[in-house]
């Protein structure tokens, strides 16, 4: 027989039991659905995980674009409704604005870029893309204003550091009564520091050093950049002057032809190449070059390729092919006096003097206050037995030489 139990202890048991029977279905439903919460739980992390994954791959797919001149195709990926419901909203700020300005529609990129700024106003990057569309050669000072911000939200943002640089040193050859250069110096080397790998850091400072004829620290700048994007033809291009400057011509020229390989549409290049020949005096070679620029031009404007052609051609004493080519130039623009001198040098070399004389007639008519004109006139003159009128120019061409030395 059980002994008899106090009413204390009768009552706690009873207390225990009816805790146990409410709690037991709760503790029955955690035990049997806990797997699948903390499952869930893993579930909702991969989830945060590959959505964030997935904006991040978006966003650089379309930085990607940007960088290779498809902004219209970043505008598409931004209209995507799943792109929207992907990408942060910051982020769409960020490559709309960018994108707008490679368009060409800077307004609207200043619009989208301060919109974004006014509900994320401590985003670096933004303040960075707002410093680049703002800035001016005149006054880069409101630039340099959101770049600080830039750098003071994130102190390693190598890139604000180097377009601070830059800002800098424009700021440097405006103003005479304070020097910017050590501040725009500090900048750059911090900015290669923070990013050793920043090639377009060594290139700005490879531009400065040739810019001040320190051509052996330029060449050695560009090839650290040149290390980075081996086939960057703008790099190609700033190192193949610096070697044309301290006389590595033909290191140069191999520069410059791979610059021209690398980007065939872009007539600078192809320019460089045919006036670093000029100056070596393979006219030859560079009349080649020209030709080359001219096949592969598609758009039927390279108005300059065939002037820079009608000069090698003057070079090569072949004047009728040149004039020929000046003449359908003065026909495009017949406002330019230069191409009026240009062809009267050429008669004047076949001493077709009624036809040299023509055009330099032209050439002052259109500008009548540049004494080279004259000078060339007065050789005409010369040669046709008008000595009075040869010397009439030749005084007028001293008066307006004087008068531009005062």
């Amino acid at each position: 027989m059980r002994p008899k139990q106090p009413k204390a202890a009768r009552c706690r048991q009873f207390t225990q039991n009816r805790y146990f029977l409410h709690a037991a279905p709760i503790l029955l439903l955690q035990a049997v659905w806990a797997p699948f919460f903390y499952t869930a739980g893993d579930g909702i992390q991969k989830a945060c995980a590959a959505f964030a994954a997935q904006n991040t791959d978006t966003e650089a797919q379309a930085e990607t674009l940007l960088k290779e001149g498809q902004a219209a195709k970043v505008l598409t990926i931004l209209k995507q409704s799943k792109n929207q419901k992907t990408l942060s909203e910051i982020a769409q700020y960020r490559l709309k604005s960018m994108a707008l300005e490679a368009l060409y529609r800077k307004d609207a990129a200043i619009s989208i870029a301060k919109e974004g700024l006014g509900k994320y106003p401590k985003d670096a990057k933004l303040h960075f893309i707002m410093a680049k569309l703002i800035y001016d050669r005149k006054d880069p000072q409101p630039a340099i204003n959101e770049l600080t911000k830039a750098i003071e939200l994130d102190d390693k943002f190598a890139e604000a550091y180097l377009e601070r640089a830059k800002a800098y040193f424009v700021l440097s050859e405006h103003y005479i009564g304070k020097d910017y250069l050590p501040q725009a110096r500090q900048d750059l080397t911090h900015a290669t520091k923070l990013n050793p790998n920043l090639a377009a850091a060594y290139d700005y400072e490879g531009v400065w050093a040739t810019a001040e004829g320190r051509y052996s620290d330029a060449v050695k700048l560009f090839d650290k950049a040149l290390q980075v994007e081996p086939r960057n033809y703008s790099f190609l291009c700033h190192r193949a002057t610096a070697l044309n400057f301290s006389n590595q011509t033909d290191k140069a020229l191999k520069d410059i032809a791979l610059a021209c390989q690398l980007k065939p549409h872009e007539k600078t290049v192809w320019k460089s190449r045919a006036n670093m020949l000029i100056q070596q005096k393979r006219y030859a070679e560079a009349l080649q070059v020209v030709d080359s620029c001219l096949k592969i031009d598609k758009s039927g404007r390279a108005y300059e390729i065939l002037l820079l052609k009608a000069r090698v051609l003057t070079l090569l004493k072949r004047h009728e092919e040149a004039i020929a080519i000046y003449d359908k130039m003065i026909a495009l623009s017949p406002l330019d006096e230069d191409n009026y001198v240009a062809r009267g040098k050429c008669y004047l070399a076949q001493s077709n003097f009624a036809k040299a004389l023509d055009s330099f007639n032209e050439a002052i008519a259109l500008n009548p206050d540049i004494g080279l004109y004259y000078e060339l006139r007065s050789t005409v003159y010369d040669r046709t037995g008008k000595k009075k009128e040869a010397e009439s120019d030749r005084n007028k061409a001293a008066l307006l030489k004087s008068q531009k030395l005062k």
